[in-house]
C-alpha cells in the first residue's frame, strides 16, 4: 500500500471549490512593472535617434525625423514590452518636440501647426507603444504556455513510468521547480510529525510560518496562499493533494518574484500538476490494492492445493506403510521371508516417496518466504552427480545417463538448490518416460552452464505447456502420483538465482520433452 499517511480529511474548503485562494500570492497585489532595465534601453533607443537626427540635420528631410522616433518607439516596445514602449514614446515626444521643434531647447511650441503636428506624433507614438507592447507581451504570453504545456505533457508521460507515491512526488517537485523557478517542496504527515518528503532544491528549507500554513492545510484541505514579498507570512503557497476526500501529501511552491498574469500562470499549471498527482497515485494505490488482493488469493489457492495434496497424495504412501508395518507387527513371525521383504521393500519405497513430498514442500515454502539462498562457487558435475544419484535410487529400474561437457566453468550458485532443481526435472521425467533412458547433458553457454533433461516420454501437449510450471498443476490425463509442485519450484529456484527454465517438446522424432535450465556464472539473487 501507499506509504503515504491519510490521517487528514478535505472539508468544504478543498481545492477546487468556488472560494479557492491563488496558490501563488493574494489576489488584491498590484501588478508589477518590469525592472528599470527595460526603461533604461529604451530610453538609450531614443537618444541614439536624436542624436542620428542632430549629426545629419543638413541633410535628412523634415519628414523622416519622427518616423526614426516612431521605429525607436517600436523597437522599444517590441522588444521589451508595453510599458517600456509606452515610457519610449513619451520620452520621444519630449526629445523631438525639445531638439527640432521651434524654438529649439525648449518644451514651448511656436505654431498652432507644431502644435497639431507634435499631438499627432505624440498619439501615434503612444499607439504604436501600445500595440506593440501588447503584441510582445502576448507573444511572451504564449511561449510561457507553450513551455508550461509542454511541461505538463512531460510530466504527464514521467507519471507513467511511477510505480510509488515517492516516484510521483519526486516527478512532482522536479517539473514545478521547472515551471515555477522556485523552491518546490513535498510535505508529509507521520502522527503528529510534519517533514518534507522531497524537495528542489535538495537543501529547501521551510520555516516556522511557512510550517504554520502547511499545517492549516493539511487540517482543512484548503490552499493556502503565500504571503506577497516583503510582507510576513508563510513564503511557500501550500496545495493539498486529496485523494478520496483525504489529505495524503501537501505541496509548497515558493513565491516567484513576477508580476500578477505570470504568477496567475504559473498557479494554474501547478495546480493541474497537483491534480495530476493525485490521480497518479490513487491509481498506484489502486494497483497495489489489486496486487495485493491477487497475491492474497495466489497463496490462499497455494495452501488449499497444499491441503489438498496433503489429504490426498500423502495420505497414499502413508497408508502403504501404515498396513506393511501393522502386518510385520502381527504376521510376520508366520509369513514367509519373501513376502516379509515384499513388505520392507514396498515400506522403504513410500518412505522415500513421502520424503520426496516432505522436500518438495519445504523447497516451496523456502522459496516463498524468501529465504536467501547460499551462494558459492559449485562445480556443475558435482550438482549433476548428486542428482543423478538420488534419482537412480528413487527409480531404480530407470536408466539415467550423465553426459557433461569437459571444462565446464564454475557458476556461482546455492548447490543444495541446483541439485533439488535437476532431481525434480529427472524425477519428472521418469515418471513419463515408459522406463526408457533418461539423458542428463551438461554444456557451456554464454558464460554459464546449461542442463538439458530430456526423455522418450509421449511429449507434452501443446496448449498446457505454458502451464506445467504453475503450482499444483498436473495433466489431466498423467495418471501419475505427486503432489505437482516439482515442476513449479524447478522455475522459482531458476528466477531466484537469476536463471532460466524452458521445455520443448516433442523432443526429437516427434516424441519425448526436452527442459533447458541455464545457470549464469555469476549467479545473482533475486529479489
Amino acid at each position: 500500500m501507499l506509504d503515504i499517511p491519510t490521517d487528514h480529511h478535505a472539508d468544504g474548503g478543498m481545492a477546487g471549490s468556488g472560494n479557492r485562494q491563488s496558490g501563488i500570492r493574494k489576489a488584491s497585489e498590484p501588478r508589477r512593472t518590469p525592472g528599470m532595465l527595460p526603461f533604461a534601453a529604451a530610453g538609450l533607443f531614443v537618444a541614439a535617434v536624436a542624436l542620428f537626427g542632430t549629426a545629419s540635420a543638413s541633410w535628412l528631410p523634415a519628414t523622416g525625423l519622427p518616423l526614426l522616433f516612431l521605429v525607436a518607439v517600436l523597437g522599444s516596445a517590441a522588444t521589451f514590452g508595453l510599458w517600456p514602449g509606452i515610457a519610449a514614446a513619451a520620452f520621444a515626444f519630449a526629445t523631438y518636440n525639445f531638439l527640432f521643434v521651434e524654438p529649439l531647447y525648449t518644451l514651448r511650441v511656436g505654431s498652432a501647426a507644431d502644435v497639431l503636428a507634435l499631438s499627432l506624433f505624440l498619439f501615434t507614438a503612444a499607439l504604436t507603444g501600445w500595440l506593440a507592447g501588447r503584441a510582445r507581451d502576448e507573444a511572451d504570453a504564449a511561449t510561457r504556455r507553450a513551455a508550461h504545456l509542454g511541461e505538463l505533457s512531460a510530466f504527464s508521460a514521467e507519471l507513467g513510468d511511477c510505480v510509488s507515491a515517492h516516484d510521483v512526488m519526486a516527478a512532482f517537485v522536479h517539473h514545478a521547480f521547472r515551471v515555477s523557478s522556485t523552491p518546490v517542496v513535498v510535505m508529509q504527515q507521520s502522527g503528529q510529525t510534519i517533514a518534507a518528503a522531497t524537495a528542489e532544491p535538495a537543501d529547501t528549507a521551510v520555516d516556522d510560518l511557512s510550517m504554520q500554513a502547511c499545517e492549516r492545510a493539511f487540517r482543512y484541505g484548503s490552499e493556502q496562499a503565500a504571503t506577497a514579498p516583503g510582507w510576513q507570512g508563510s513564503r511557500f503557497g501550500f496545495h493539498p493533494i486529496v485523494i478520496d476526500a483525504k489529505v495524503v501529501a501537501v505541496a509548497g511552491i515558493g513565491t516567484p518574484e513576477l508580476d500578477r498574469q505570470r504568477a496567475a500562470e504559473i498557479d494554474q499549471t501547478v495546480t493541474t500538476m497537483v491534480a495530476q498527482a493525485a490521480s497518479a497515485i490513487g491509481r498506484i494505490s489502486q494497483m497495489q490494492a489489486m496486487e495485493a488482493a491477487r497475491v492474497h488469493a495466489d497463496q490462499e489457492t497455494l495452501r488449499a492445493g497444499l491441503l489438498s495434496s496433503l489429504s490426498h497424495d500423502l495420505r497414499t504412501p502413508l497408508a502403504t506403510i501404515l498396513g506393511s508395518v501393522s502386518t510385520l507387527r502381527e504376521l510376520g513371525h508366520a509369513m514367509p521371508e519373501a513376502a516379509r521383504m515384499d513388505l520392507l521393500a514396498a515400506t522403504e519405497e513410500e518412505t522415500r516417496r513421502l520424503a520426496r513430498y516432505v522436500d518438495d514442500l519445504l523447497t516451496m515454502t523456502r522459496l516463498k518466504t524468501g529465504l536467501k539462498p547460499q551462494l558459492t562457487m559449485i562445480e556443475p558435475g558435482d550438482a549433476a552427480h548428486s542428482a543423478v544419484t538420488r534419482a537412480r535410487a528413487a527409480y531404480p529400474g530407470c536408466r539415467f545417463e550423465l553426459t557433461m561437457e569437459v571444462s565446464l566453468p564454475k557458476v556461482s550458485s546455492d548447490p543444495a538448490l541446483v541439485e533439488q532443481a535437476l532431481f525434480n526435472l529427472l524425477d519428472n521425467a521418469a515418471k513419463f518416460s515408459d522406463s526408457k533412458p533418461v539423458f542428463l547433458m551438461g554444456t557451456q553457454e554464454n558464460g554459464g552452464v546449461r542442463f538439458d533433461i530430456s526423455d522418450q516420454g509421449p511429449g507434452i501437449a501443446p496448449e498446457v505447456q505454458t502451464m506445467i510450471f504453475d503450482p499444483l498443476f498436473r495433466g489431466r490425463d498423467s495418471g501419475k502420483s505427486g503432489t505437482g509442485l516439482g515442476l513449479a519450484i524447478v522455475k522459482s529456484i531458476a528466477e531466484t538465482l537469476g536463471g532460466a527454465i524452458s521445455v520443448r517438446s516433442p523432443a526429437k522424432a516427434g516424441k519425448g520433452s526436452a527442459f533447458s535450465l541455464f545457470l549464469p556464472a555469476n549467479g545473482t539473487v533475486s529479489p
